[in-house]
């Protein structure tokens, strides 16, 4: 059973956790003979976390896949993952905004 395990300090509406939940479940389907009835997904949010000593949006991602897979094979899957979390969790578009902010 795959198990993903995300933790940001970023609050999350309700449907974009459930989007997020949806994209997950299809991204663990392009690795060979893993599907979303298999997966099981925490998704905490709202936590307090800092990156490098800063109050700063960040998130950390923990993926545990048990059996063989080839590297080509999971390549797919991560480029998916983190196309799904930056679509539906705006993490590292509200990072890019305060580091600006903090630079101007």
């Amino acid at each position: 059973m795959p198990y993903i395990s995300m933790n940001t300090n970023v609050k999350l509406p309700q449907e974009k956790i459930l989007e997020l939940k949806a994209e997950v479940g299809r991204s663990l389907a392009l690795i060979p003979g893993k599907n979303e009835s298999q997966l099981m997904l925490l998704i905490n949010e709202g936590q307090n976390m800092f990156c490098q000593g800063k109050d700063v949006p960040c998130m950390m991602v923990q993926v545990n896949c048990y059996g063989q897979s080839a590297k080509e094979n999971l390549d797919p899957f991560v480029k998916e993952l983190t196309e799904a979390i930056a679509n539906n969790t705006l993490v590292i578009q509200k990072l890019v905004d305060k580091l600006d902010k903090e630079n101007k």
